[in-house]
């Protein structure tokens, strides 16, 4: 092997040994203080405070306890994108603390196997089944959606408000937890986060038990099998985790390709003529695919056709003419109205595409009562009978033509919230 051979392997097996020692995300608890979070005000303004004020806008919910979820969901989001593994998940649990952990070589359509035949409910179907379509490849989405209900069952009880609906989840989710565990120890033996993984579900199997109320342990117990010591090992010593400011750049969200070495000779123009042609193929195809989406959803909210006109029947027998009635006496003129709808003028209007069985119909339902309030032109539309994607999602027209899609519940909610409150759109 020649000497420039041999440089460019050493210099290849370095970088790529330092990609690694960056890319890897120790598990353990850590601290995450946004600048001017709050931890003495309750776990809603604590969750609240951790988020950016876009955050908090686009999260909103009229209920407290959806919202304590939602804004859960963002300060997740959040602290991912300040790690610098973009396959970890991170877990807020209020009080700074959150657990940072790397995903598992498993999938939900995996984990969905593990679960009982008499636990596969209504969040069965929605976290995951349906799910599927964007979170299949982390599992530890399911460990995402606990803690939002944990979080939310949590602020119900300090704030003394009703936390069934909560509670009603998490007897699910203790099931859905330990069917990621079984699957990970089942179809990743190796999963280097083992342990840690299970001190993360523990924690919060204990926590779970005390939000269940009384017979909160025996369920737990029931379902994990007593395995759950409760170990808090590391939440005493956990470092601090202090996210950088907002104008640091956050993770890719497209996964790199590894590093290839240059072989000698080879000319790097020639690489960059081949990125600009991906550039600009990949722009045109996805122009194409939005256009389509376009028109998938524009089929579906189309009313059926008419059909052709059936033969005419016979003339029926003439009627006998009916008396002629009183005159009526002529009426006061009235004065104009003002209504208090936005009228839809025919060049912009909504159309929702919704599922009535879907846990967050009710949510969404209310939502659009309270936008025709103030805006006439949205609409309910039943799903299609061929599949669209994510659901529910809201079609904006101008002048009978789609030219905007809003997929997901949270997405949706917003734009409806945006109507109702005269925004744009």
């Amino acid at each position: 092997m020649s000497p420039q051979n041999k440089l460019a392997l050493t210099l290849f097996a370095l970088a790529a040994l330092l990609l690694l020692a960056v890319g890897i995300c120790r598990a353990e608890w850590q601290d995450f203080k946004a600048p001017g979070a709050v931890f003495d005000q309750g776990l809603l303004q604590d969750v609240a405070s951790q988020c950016t004020a876009e955050g908090r806008q686009r999260m909103y919910a009229d209920d407290p306890l959806t919202y304590c979820h939602e804004l859960t969901h963002e300060v997740n989001s959040r602290i991912r994108n300040y790690t610098k593994n973009p396959h970890d998940n991170a877990f807020y649990v209020g009080g700074s603390k959150c657990f940072i952990i790397d995903e598992p070589q498993v999938t939900l359509a995996i984990v969905s196997q593990y679960v009982p035949s008499e636990h596969r409910n209504r969040y069965f179907q929605t976290y995951l089944l349906d799910s599927r379509r964007n979170w299949n490849r982390e599992p530890l989405y399911i460990l995402d959606e606990w803690t939002a209900y944990c979080n939310g069952c949590e602020f119900a009880h300090a704030s003394g408000r009703n936390p069934s609906s909560d509670q009603t989840a998490l007897r699910s989710f203790i099931h859905y937890v330990s069917a990621v565990l079984q699957a990970t120890e089942k179809h990743d033996p190796n999963y280097p986060q083992m342990d840690q993984l299970r001190e993360f579900i523990c924690w919060q199997m204990n926590r779970t038990a005390k939000l269940l109320g009384p017979n909160g342990k025996a369920i737990v117990a029931r379902c994990y099998g007593g395995q759950c010591g409760g170990s808090q090992r590391n939440i005493a010593t956990r470092p601090v985790f202090k996210p950088p400011r907002p104008q640091q750049p956050q993770r890719p969200t497209v996964k790199q390709p590894p590093l290839v070495p240059v072989q000698p000779g080879e000319n790097p123009s020639e690489y960059q003529a081949d990125i600009e042609t991906l550039k600009a193929d990949n722009q045109a195809l996805l122009v194409r695919i939005q256009k389509l989406e376009l028109q998938i959803v524009n089929l579906a909210t189309m009313p059926g056709q008419r059909g052709p006109a059936g033969p005419m029947g016979p003339q029926g027998v003439k009627g006998d003419r009916g008396e002629k009635g009183d005159k009526g006496d002529r009426g006061l003129t009235g004065e104009a109205g003002n209504s208090p709808l936005i009228q839809d003028t025919g060049e912009q209007h909504v159309v929702v595409i919704a599922d009535r069985n879907a846990p967050w119909w009710r949510r969404l339902n209310e939502q659009v009562i309270k936008t025709q309030q103030t805006y006439s032109g949205v609409q309910v539309a039943p799903l299609p009978e061929f599949p669209i994607g994510v659901i529910p999602q809201a079609v904006v027209y101008e002048n009978k033509v789609p030219i905007r899609v809003v997929k997901g519940e949270n997405e949706v909610l917003d734009l409806l919230s945006r109507l109702s409150r005269g925004l744009p759109i």
